[in-house]
């Protein structure tokens, strides 16, 4: 009878001597035949205690019931546990998490001795892109020989809303005419683990120039992108190429955790205007036509098959051809001449283009290569590789060039690039007596967010480069810094630029600076002002020219009621050649600006009043030249647009005009 209670006893029944075994001695005493009946009973009496003490085990959470985590976070809780068995036993703790989650700490067996207890600290890592919302997790303890012996308790985990806004500016440059109207696609991702409502904010470089994105205000789910389209309408009165700087900011309306703003910039080079009296229309989208004449009725024709569409979608390609122009149009600095342009990609892997496209490689070691080439990137997070080579026909030294670069996108939003090239002449004029001059250059750049509405960027090279003399290889180097500050009151960019006589790359023997600030001093009311110099060929090489080009603006632009939107602004210009003495101007102008919109077309207006002085001849001249510019959208895949220019100069102060 003893060694029968006793195996019941390792069975897990939990039985108090003290109350079965009185219950059980008198039956057995006096009823010995029905032995086998009465063992049964008294088994099931000692199964009915235990249930009525409990399972064996208790485990209950110490911490609150109810946690709160960011996405990447680890969460810990305490729980304590009790043997309520009347003998030591080993358990095991296990944890039910929900998909993806994952125990930073294992949890491994453990021996309670009789009513001993234990404190279980329990680690959870959550996925880094886990949604907003209520998670429950379920502890477990069990013994692990008697898996009856069981207990479980229950805690809840809520992720955080946490914001991740992304802006990812179209890729490539894009270059169009002084007067057109074009847009630029830019894709805004919802990174966040919850969805939101964003808004976007447009800062256009120069101020003046009329932008519009298009949505402004859209919602999206976690992890989804939504396409805006900024519009931009081009002045006319453009005569040197400029650099238009779109920034596009986004913002969520419902997340206030997290990195709840993001912006990103593009640059689009606007080149002149055609000659007086020309005229062009364009139909954007799937293909475009320009056509320009003179007045001898002398036509020049481009045409434009342009695939790119919405480049969320991923693909997007161009088509170009441009015939020459008469040749006497040379030298007026037309856009697109005598060219052809293929490009093919995806937003997310990377692009590749091929043909006579002006090919932008780097901003400092060679800001532009000519002629036919490719350009070609494969984009894989964090790291992107480009390589690129081309033929180069400029003038009377054409060069091949070839090289790669490799990013890296580093914490901070930060992104450093190395790039390497290497480029040589393929032919000498005879008259020059001297071999091919050859180079190679290294550089380091970045480029940093630090904080909103702030982007830095800085660049550093060195390299080597041989002048085709027989003296040999020289070293030296080059940087280039620039910073951009857009605030809601102010906006700022500015760059510095030095480059050595044998540093081999575009701004070779070079020294440049240049400086923007706008102040808004009421609603679409703004003060500006700029600065900038250039000079070219420091070393004073007799076969090139040594170009000195300097300027200063000031200005304000305001709301003009009835009229539109107004500016004046003050110009002081000055052009020379120090090297080979062709010119040297000096304008000073006052110029005032105009435009108003009508539904979809709008009026412009510019007049520029002023001096030239030529201080070679000694000479001065009154300058005035007037414009009217008026284009129309009708619809979205059509613009027309139109001008007429007009100039009027003094022979010389005081002459007859």
């Amino acid at each position: 009878m003893h060694s029968v209670l006793k195996n019941a006893h390792h069975k897990g029944a939990q039985i108090p001597k003290a109350k079965v075994l009185p219950l059980l001695s008198l039956p057995l005493i006096l009823v010995r035949p029905f032995g086998v009946l009465v063992i049964m009973l008294g088994t099931l009496v000692c199964s009915m205690a235990a249930m009525a003490q409990g399972t064996g085990v208790r485990i209950e959470s110490i911490a609150a019931s109810q946690a709160k985590a960011e996405p990447g976070q680890i969460i810990s809780s305490t729980f304590r546990i009790v043997n309520e068995t009347d003998d030591e036993r080993e358990f095991q703790a296990s944890a039910e998490l929900p998909a993806g989650w994952k125990l930073a700490v294992p949890l491994l067996p453990f021996t309670l001795k009789a009513s001993e207890e234990k404190f279980l600290f329990v680690a959870i890592a959550l996925p880094k892109y886990e949604l907003a919302g209520s998670y429950s997790v379920n502890v477990k303890v069990v013994d692990t020989s008697f898996e009856s012996i069981t207990d479980a308790a229950r805690i809840s985990v809520e992720v955080i809303p946490v914001a991740k806004v992304e802006v990812r500016p179209p890729a490539g440059e894009y270059r169009v005419l002084a007067g057109d109207t074009y847009t630029r696609t830019f894709i805004v991702a919802n990174l966040s683990n919850a969805s939101s409502r964003f808004e976007v904010d447009l800062v256009s470089h120069p101020l003046f120039w009329q932008a519009s994105a298009e949505p402004s205000e859209f919602s999206l789910v976690a992890g989804s992108s939504q396409s805006v389209v900024v519009t931009v309408q081009t002045p006319s009165d453009i005569d040197r190429e400029e650099r238009h700087r779109i920034t596009l900011k986004a913002r969520s309306l419902d997340l206030n955790h997290g990195t709840v703003k993001a912006e990103a910039g593009v640059t689009t080079i606007v080149f002149p205007r055609l000659l007086v009296g020309d005229m062009y229309e364009t139909l954007d989208g799937e293909y475009s036509f320009l056509l320009s004449w003179e007045e001898d009725e002398t036509i020049a024709a481009q045409f434009e098959l342009d695939l790119k569409g919405d480049l969320g979608e991923g693909r997007w390609g161009e088509v170009y051809f441009a015939g020459p122009y008469p040749s006497r149009w040379r030298g007026q600095w037309l856009l697109k001449e005598d060219r052809f342009h293929v490009e093919y990609g995806d937003e997310e892997k990377g692009y590749v283009s091929i043909g006579d496209e002006t090919l932008e490689i780097t901003s400092l070691t060679e800001r532009y290569f000519y002629g036919r080439g490719i350009d070609a990137e494969i984009r894989e997070d964090p790291l992107s590789f480009r390589v690129f080579a081309s033929k180069r026909h400029s003038g009377w030294r054409p060069e091949r060039l070839a090289g790669a670069q490799v990013s890296l996108e580093a914490p901070g939003n930060t992104e450093v690039t190395l790039t390497a090239l290497q480029k040589e002449e393929t032919q000498v004029p005879n008259f020059l007596n001297r071999g091919r001059q050859k180079g190679s250059a290294v550089s380091v750049s970045a480029i940093s967010n630090p904080a909103e509405g702030v982007e830095l960027e800085g660049e550093y090279g060195w390299g080597r480069f041989d002048d085709g003399t027989g003296s040999g290889s020289n070293s030296d180097s080059a940087y280039r810094v620039a910073a951009k500050v857009n605030q809601d009151w102010f906006n700022f960019d500015g760059e510095l630029v030095r480059a050595g006589a044998n540093f081999p790359g575009y701004w070779q023997d070079t020294k440049r600076s240049n400086a923007h600030l706008s102040v808004n001093v009421a609603r679409g009311v703004s003060i500006w002002g700029s600065y900038g110099e250039s000079i070219y060929n420091l070393g004073g090489d007799p076969l090139r020219t040594r170009p000195e080009y300097s300027y200063r603006n000031l200005g304000v632009s305001f709301p003009a009621g009835p009229l539109g939107n107004a500016s004046v602004y003050r110009r002081w210009t000055r052009r020379e050649d120090t090297s080979l003495f062709q010119w040297n101007e000096r304008d000073r102008t006052t110029n005032f600006q105009l435009s108003r919109s009508f539904g979809d077309w709008s009026l412009t207006g510019i007049a520029e009043l002023g001096k030239r002085q030529n201080r070679l001849t000694g000479t001065d001249r009154n300058l005035e030249r007037y414009r009217v510019i008026f284009s129309a959208r009708p619809g979205r895949d059509m613009t027309f647009s139109g001008g007429y220019s007009w100039d009027a100069k003094d022979t010389a102060l005081g002459g007859a005009r």
